[in-house]
């Protein structure tokens, strides 16, 4: 549109939607929009200069803003996966919920469940092979140290998962779908982040 307008002659101004809104309430027009109530909005607004003047984005502020939504997009897709993961354990493993403060921002927590969300595989492991497959995973999320207390606790969980029981096979196999989606997701949003900043550097 801009371009277009611009070839034409025609220049281009933008309003803040915020300021638009509040016009709409001080004219009582919430419940019925038209082209010519919008321009009676817009058009005291920019006689007062509460407008700007669009850019084309190119180079690397072009870049910028499509990394900027494509980190926005892993946002989304990270919180969707640990909604998930909380929503199923919450149903067929509430017990391993309870085995730390703030469990989904727990690296050691997170780690165990990237080993299994099942609560039958961690016992059928052994406490010592658990703890050593632990320790692999939790670099991956960022970790250095094993926290002792949440990994017996989650040791214990799995000895009384709680939840509903028919569920639990199907539910945590879900789960553990939900822990890779989570797991790929934050790594893609470190990939788009190294991006940006870069991207930052490089325009010092």
């Amino acid at each position: 549109m801009l371009e277009r307008c611009r070839a034409r002659g025609v220049e281009v101004v933008c309003v803040n939607p915020m300021l638009v809104h509040r016009g709409r309430e001080e004219e009582d027009f919430t419940r019925d929009r038209s082209d010519f109530k919008d321009s009676t909005i817009h058009r005291p607004r920019v006689a007062d200069r509460h407008c700007y003047v669009p850019y084309a984005l190119e180079g690397h502020w072009c870049r910028l803003r499509h990394l900027g939504a494509r980190r926005n997009d892993q946002l989304v897709e990270s919180s969707a996966a640990r909604r998930c993961l909380r929503d199923l354990l919450e149903c067929v493993w509430p017990a391993v919920l309870a085995t730390a403060s703030k469990p989904l921002e727990s690296t050691t927590w997170r780690a165990a469940m990237a080993v299994s969300c099942d609560p039958g595989e961690i016992v059928a492991m052994g406490y010592d092979a658990f703890f050593a497959a632990v320790g692999v995973e939790l670099t991956r999320w960022g970790g250095q140290r094993r926290n002792r207390r949440i990994l017996g606790a989650i040791w214990a969980a799995a000895q009384a998962p709680g939840g509903v029981e028919r569920e639990r096979p199907a539910a945590l196999e879900r789960a553990s779908f939900a822990v890779g989606d989570w797991r790929r997701a934050l790594d893609q949003l470190d990939d788009v982040e190294a991006r940006m900043l870069a991207v930052l550097d490089d325009l010092a």
